[in-house]
């Protein structure tokens, strides 16, 4: 991954490509768009590479309800038979489309258009065309076009100029007559619709910013809760290296095993920081010491956070709770991180999620809702090895969470490294 974008090889999509829905993905926001696996789109445009938050991204059509929104490129499958390159000259507009901001025209279906200009990739306008049409002339999304019946007339003649990146450079076609000028392209947030990146309380989450296509199985815009899901994230050879990793970690430290007013708890524990942090972790009656991030979870979280889009280290979080996990026989009942380190009942909080081992279920359920008939089950899902969850937003304030037992006896060992970050550090041990 370099500091621009996670693709390093080139996309096998193009704009106009019809592909299918390969899962059903959740909108993440303003701007997104919400898919049924199996979906047919449409792609309008194709995410810069040059703009990091765009890259990876695509902003299609649904072709069902004709929504448009932007969808992680991953989402989408292989394309289906592409339509002809989009050349200059007479041409039919075949989507209604508005104009996505000044300098834009507004396209409706079965209007005639003139294309002067078409974009490229070499000129960072790929998937755009310049034209004349009955509301004027302005740019357009070029999959919106199609050439018009032979022996239509062309209307233009002559040479144009056009503007590339605030340059004029001349522009010449041996059957044009005059010359134009073309507008400067207007800069990319207003060439196309821009995602509310996050939800309407400006959070941003997970699966907006990562690489890769997060599902929500949870999103509860209302209550501001929302677990995000990537199965997979770590390959098997890969979680199981990891898995390795961490236990001779732990063979080296030792896990804890605290005692609360109910006894010693049944699963290994072992609570980290970041260097300079002296932060006890409090809960369920019980204090656990901390102990600084060995090498090896800074390893462990340098292959892990880029695929939350955290390729920063200064934008990772400050603290890890492992959990060992035995056998079947060893769980944890229902309960929210509302610890005071991490103001989950008062903010919004971020809380990711690793899974290595043994595959277990993980339920979560909104408190208010507990007594109802189906528990107030909210989304129950089977992490495997490599699994990556998260919780976000208020999720500690309206939900609880548990891992229930396991029925079967060939239950084996699995562990478990949840991140998050401290915001309010112990006055009296921390001092930061």
């Amino acid at each position: 991954q370099n500091s621009k974008c996670w693709r390093q090889q080139p996309t096998m999509h193009r704009v106009g490509d019809t592909l299918v829905v390969q899962h059903a993905v959740e909108a993440l926001g303003g701007g997104y768009l919400a898919a049924d696996a199996g979906a047919t789109v449409q792609i309008l445009y194709l995410g810069s590479r040059q703009e990091q938050e765009e890259c990876g991204w695509a902003y299609v059509r649904a072709l069902s309800s004709c929504q448009a929104g932007w969808i992680h490129e991953q989402a989408l499958g292989e394309p289906h038979a592409r339509p002809a390159a989009l050349q200059p000259g007479p041409h039919v507009i075949s989507m209604s489309l508005p104009a996505t901001g000044e300098g834009y025209l507004p396209l409706h279906r079965g209007e005639s258009i003139e294309v002067l200009y078409v974009g490229s990739a070499d000129d960072g306008d790929a998937g755009w065309a310049f034209g004349q049409g009955a509301a004027g002339r302005g740019w357009f999304l070029a999959v919106a076009a199609r050439r018009a019946p032979a022996g239509a007339k062309d209307s233009r003649r002559g040479c144009f100029y056009m503007a590339l990146n605030g340059d004029t450079s001349l522009k010449t076609n041996s059957s044009l007559a005059s010359a134009e000028r073309l507008p400067a392209r207007p800069l990319v947030a207003a060439r196309h619709p821009q995602p509310d990146r996050g939800n309407a309380t400006a959070m941003r989450l997970i699966g907006a910013a990562a690489p890769s296509a997060w599902r929500y199985p949870l999103f509860d815009e209302d209550r501001s809760c929302f677990v995000g899901h990537l199965p997979g994230a770590l390959a098997s050879d890969k979680a199981r290296a990891t898995l390795r990793l961490a236990m001779d970690g732990m063979d080296l430290l030792g896990w804890d095993r605290p005692v609360s007013g109910l006894g010693q708890i049944a699963r290994g524990t072992k609570w980290m920081v970041s260097d300079g942090c002296h932060c006890p972790y409090r809960y369920g009656g019980v204090i656990v010491k901390p102990t600084t991030f060995p090498p090896w979870m800074l390893e462990v979280m340098a292959l892990v956070m880029p695929l939350c889009g955290l390729s920063d280290s200064a934008q990772w979080p400050n603290s890890c709770n492992l959990n060992c996990y035995s056998d079947g026989g060893v769980g944890v009942d229902w309960h929210a991180d509302d610890e005071a380190l991490f103001r989950g009942k008062q903010r919004p909080c971020t809380i990711i999620s690793l899974s290595l081992g043994e595959a277990r279920i993980f339920e979560v359920r909104r408190a208010e809702d507990a007594q109802e008939s189906n528990g107030g089950m909210a989304c129950r899902l089977r992490l495997q090895s490599g699994d990556l969850c998260t919780m976000e937003g208020m999720c500690q304030k309206h939900c609880e969470h548990r891992v229930p037992k396991c029925k079967r006896r060939s239950c084996r060992l699995r562990l478990n490294l949840t991140w998050r970050w401290i915001v309010s550090h112990d006055r009296l041990r921390c001092g930061l």
